[in-house]
């Protein structure tokens, strides 16, 4: 009973492992949207230090300077949120030009606030109109840039250039014009998918807290070191925080689905251990209890496969009890996995198949090894000892 409950928790620990290593794998070759390799990103809040706002835009007008001088900095942009953070403020808007939204239904996207060269800093191609650039300050009327997931919400097949969005304000809403759509990423983490996002430019909206985005054509360390420098040049009582890289960014998103499948993954290669160990010891101590059974049946003339064949059959039929339970317990617990996997259904029939297969194999090579000493018996000694 101990062989076959081993055997049965193997294979449901194997095949939980098998679906969150699938789902990883999935999420891994996932498009982001972006370009994560050589960008940097540094974090700053200034209103830990009490930055009235002029000082703040000056700020961050030097930083941005004197970043995109340093050695190897192909371009660098200033954003309220970066891909795959983990977070992405929500907003919402009074109406969007052309959209006949339901009552008290107002349209939503992601909120975002960058600066000119951001979208080309990492990558994020503009499909349609212009990226920000000085004109968009505060004299110039309200705009906004969105991706092409809003486009698709509300208005597909149409030119989004030029038209307006109406955001919350007195007289129907304040309008402002959008003048570029960039290809939609993904904003806090890979499993979420595209969705509607607005991107207003800084000039427009300045705010303290901002992550300065930098691409490189350096090694990245040795950009960090730089723009510390750079930092505490402009002012050495600026906090600077959350220092890395995006490419390092977009794995910690994939985090907790890697812990989980690792730690299954551990489990099943221990659990697959203790089920080989436990069918390879019952078969052993059966074989050694039936040693003269066998050398009579050896000496009546029973040949090595019928030995084989003998042995094999009592471990086998041990394993196939023990896969059925653990097959049927699979199937009733793998829809618990379900919020951890990534387009694999908990059913998935080639998760199922493997984890049955590499699991039979083990079981096969320890019910083969005593089965083998078995037939290697040799009547007259086993007889002479009984």
């Amino acid at each position: 009973m101990l062989v076959i409950l081993q055997i049965a928790l193997s294979l449901l620990v194997l095949v939980g492992a098998g679906l969150c290593t699938r789902s990883l794998r999935k999420l891994q070759q996932v498009d982001p949207g972006i370009e994560p390799s050589k960008v940097v990103l540094i974090s700053f809040d200034l209103a830990l230090n009490n930055y009235s706002s002029p000082r703040t835009g000056e700020f961050y007008d030097r930083l941005l300077e004197r970043a995109r001088t340093l050695p190897g900095v192909e371009s660098a942009g200033l954003a309220l949120v970066t891909p795959l953070s983990g977070w992405a403020p929500q907003t919402s808007v009074e109406r969007v030009e052309g959209f006949q939204s339901g009552p008290r239904e107002h349209p939503v996207g992601e909120f975002n606030l960058v600066s000119a060269d951001y979208f080309r800093t990492l990558n994020l191609a503009v499909l349609r109109g212009r990226d920000f650039d000085s004109t968009d300050d505060s004299k110039a009327v309200s705009r906004v840039i969105i991706n092409d997931a809003f486009v698709n919400r509300y208005w597909p097949g149409q030119d989004p250039i030029g038209k307006r969005i109406f955001q919350h304000g007195p007289d129907g809403g304040i309008p402002t014009e959008v003048v570029g759509v960039v290809k939609s990423s993904s904003s806090r983490a890979l499993t979420d998918g595209p969705r509607p996002a607005l991107y207003f430019p800084l000039t427009q909206r300045p705010d303290p807290a901002l992550t300065l985005a930098v691409r490189t054509g350096l090694d990245p360390a040795m950009t960090i070191a730089a723009l510390r420098e750079v930092a505490k040049a402009l002012d050495a009582n600026v906090p600077i925080f959350r220092v890395r890289t995006l490419a390092q960014q977009k794995d910690g998103s994939l985090a907790l689905q890697r812990m989980v499948a690792t730690l299954l993954g551990g489990f099943g290669v221990l659990a697959l251990l203790l089920a080989s160990l436990g069918i390879y010891g019952v078969l052993a101590y059966s074989v050694s209890r039936r040693t003269r059974e066998i050398g009579v049946r050896m000496a009546l003339g029973a040949q090595i496969s019928d030995i084989l064949r003998v042995v094999m059959k009592q471990g086998l039929s041990l394993a196939a009890v023990g896969l059925g339970m653990g097959l049927m317990g699979s199937i009733g617990a793998t829809r618990w996995l379900r919020s951890f996997l990534y387009q694999i259904e908990p059913l998935d029939p080639v998760t199922f198949i493997v984890s049955i297969g590499v699991l039979g194999a083990v079981i096969l090579l320890a019910c083969w090894l005593p089965a083998r000493r078995a037939a290697r018996v040799d009547p007259m000694v086993a007889l002479r000892n009984e």
